[in-house]
């Protein structure tokens, strides 16, 4: 008997047996609008006919009970208990909606101190002299001052102005950049906007402030397990982070992020730190700031990730996450610092599939970061969040009994990945990119040609 016969019963076998869940399909059960017992038990009916086996309730848009509130820890809770019954798993979006970590309204009103923080062009104008009048405060790191006729660039730091005026070399029109760190936050999508729009209105918690993240999971993580903490580990399997990143226009930036960089790195980053919004970076420069991107990136990985993941673990769930722009690999790597680094602690890693990153005219490579990391971690899951239709009602519960048979057989298999491919993240940090394109062209041509393959 040759293999794909094999195959072929193995296949015929599987698919006429019931598959367990913790490998099947996975709806994304929204709550949106006014949600009540007899809706949950509606719904939950029609998700149980068509063979689902696992959901992931997430709050929608103007949900009712208000997100974080007793009646929505409740109305969750109901709804655990209800797939309990049916023998249904559940996972629980951390967030309301997207990106984790800006617990509804709680960071802008409850904590403004521990709002997301960047380094940013606080001011800039033109001087005509050699005395420049500024008034720096806590906050300010230092100037970037540009000799507009000659186009050179002169760094300051704070000691050099702290009395309220600096001295320029020359005579000469000068673009004085202010550089500071202030509180800027990635756009967050929260359920209860008045006009549901994407904007800066709720601001996200410092990713990079252990206390920050810390009462996140307060806010959130410990809410849930007040209410269904028992069910932790049973019905509950795990938490859903969505896209915690930095889309900021600025630099990442935490209070002591100076010191830790001086502990990792061996010298004073500060004074170099104006010089990262010349027009134009020289070399010296770039590895400079590829420098910052491996520490803030690092301390990422450690305060949001690490924390959450060993909270998670401690109390017997799984903690699964997708990061922002995993289709455009440069604007990830801006934005979220280092991909594997981060997914060093995450359970099972995310992807997030939109119809237009896979359509027929695109090579769509980037599912292969999250399976990688699945392989080289010995991970038997990779998560692939996408949002469908299905028109054809009648005969979806065919369809998801197919995909959770190919999800059951992929879980029990072993990779049989034939090559690594080294992906050049540091070159990406310094603003090289040629490394990284060669790097996807040679993940495309093996794919074309058959030849699994992970990147690492």
């Amino acid at each position: 008997m040759n293999k794909d016969k094999r195959l072929s019963i193995i296949f015929d076998k599987i698919i006429n047996e019931d598959t367990p869940a913790e490998s099947s399909i996975i709806h994304w059960w929204i709550f949106s609008g006014e949600i009540t017992n007899d809706r949950i038990i509606k719904e939950l009916e029609y998700i149980s006919n068509l063979g689902i086996k696992q959901v992931l309730i997430a709050a929608g848009h103007n949900v009712s009970p208000r997100y974080l509130s007793d009646a929505w820890f409740e109305i969750v809770k109901y709804a655990v208990l209800c797939c309990k019954e049916k023998g249904i798993k559940v996972w629980i979006a951390d967030e309301g909606t997207y990106p984790s970590g800006f617990a509804g309204e709680t960071f802008s009103k409850k904590y403004p101190h521990k709002r997301m923080k960047a380094i940013v062009v606080e001011k800039e104008f033109i001087v005509d002299s050699n005395l420049c009048k500024v008034k720096p405060h806590s906050g300010t790191i230092g100037i970037l001052a540009k000799d507009m006729s000659q186009n050179k660039y002169f760094s300051f730091e704070k000691a050099e102005f702290s009395a309220g005026f600096l001295y320029l070399p020359y005579y000469t029109t000068w673009q004085i950049k202010i550089i500071s760190s202030a509180f800027r936050t990635s756009p967050t999508r929260y359920v209860h906007h008045p006009t549901g729009a994407k904007d800066t209105t709720y601001s996200l918690c410092d990713y990079l402030d252990y206390e920050a993240v810390n009462l996140f999971i307060s806010e959130v993580y410990e809410k849930y397990k007040v209410y269904m903490g028992e069910e932790f580990g049973k019905t509950i399997i795990g938490f859903f982070a969505d896209e915690p990143d930095y889309s900021i226009s600025g630099i990442p930036f935490t209070d002591n992020i100076f010191d830790i960089f001086y502990k990792e790195k061996g010298y004073d980053v500060k004074k170099y730190i104006p010089y990262f919004f010349k027009e134009q970076l020289d070399e010296e420069i770039k590895r400079i700031k590829a420098d910052y991107w491996d520490v803030w990136s690092n301390i990422f990985t450690n305060t949001f990730f690490k924390q959450i993941y060993k909270w998670c673990e401690e109390n017997g769930l799984k903690f699964v996450v997708h990061l922002n722009h995993e289709d455009m690999i440069e604007q990830l790597i801006n934005s979220e610092g280092q991909f594997f680094s981060h997914m060093k602690y995450v359970h099972i890693p995310a992807i997030d599939v939109i119809w237009r990153q896979i359509w027929y005219d695109k090579e769509a490579i980037f599912p292969k970061y999250a399976s990688s990391v699945s392989h080289i971690k010995d991970i038997n899951q990779t998560f692939f969040k996408h949002l469908y239709n299905h028109p054809q009602n009648y005969f979806f519960p065919e369809l998801i009994k197919y995909i959770n048979t190919v999800s059951y057989l992929l879980y029990k298999s072993t990779s049989c990945a034939r090559a690594l491919v080294y992906f050049p993240t540091p070159d990406l940090w310094a603003g090289e990119n040629i490394s990284a394109q060669k790097a996807i062209e040679v993940g495309n041509a093996l794919l074309k040609n058959q030849i699994d393959f992970d990147f690492f």
